[in-house]
């Protein structure tokens, strides 16, 4: 088994990013180069179909755990090298407002000479670096309120009461 993966932190709360991945019909409200999803089924076994264009992918959802923001997904047809491929993306809380990102897979390909393994694992982990940036910058195009973890305002900056106007009257 071929295997690879990355991990990234991100400026968004966990929970946060956890609700826009684990919303799986969704993915190419955000996901580079997905123009459209369709998804048969719900939670647990469904089948999406990701439409990049010039090719499509069938992915079928593993698992969706939303205690340990958890989903793993097979990929059941699409232009990939070798075979067996599932994946697994994972989100954890990095500090207040941000989310650590990790995406991985494994996959078969006894048949692929070494050098272009590599080639492929150079290839998924852009990929997945790149979702993760798309994921965060969908994130910030909503409400800051929508990026913190619980009981945050969102701002970077310490609260101040409001600003009180004296009136001169």
């Amino acid at each position: 088994m071929a295997g690879c993966g990355v991990v990234e932190e991100i400026a968004a709360g966990a929970d946060a990013v956890w609700r826009r991945l684990a919303d799986v019909g969704s993915v190419h409200e955000w996901g580079p180069g997905i123009r459209a999803c369709r998804l048969e089924g719900r939670g647990v076994g469904a089948v999406r179909t990701l439409d990049m264009g010039t090719m499509a992918f069938r992915e079928r959802i593993d698992a969706l755990d939303e205690a340990t923001r958890s989903l793993r997904y097979s990929i059941l047809s699409g232009p990939m090298p070798g075979r067996d491929y599932r994946a697994a993306v994972r989100v954890e809380e990095a500090g207040p407002g941000r989310a650590r990102v990790s995406w991985s897979c494994r996959f078969d390909a006894p048949e692929l000479p070494e050098a272009e393994l590599a080639r492929v694992h150079g290839e998924l982990e852009a990929a997945y670096r790149g979702m993760i940036a798309a994921l965060e910058r969908s994130l910030r195009a909503q409400a800051p309120a929508a990026l913190a973890a619980p009981g945050e305002t969102g701002s970077s900056s310490p609260e101040r009461p409001p600003r009180q106007e004296r009136s001169t009257r």
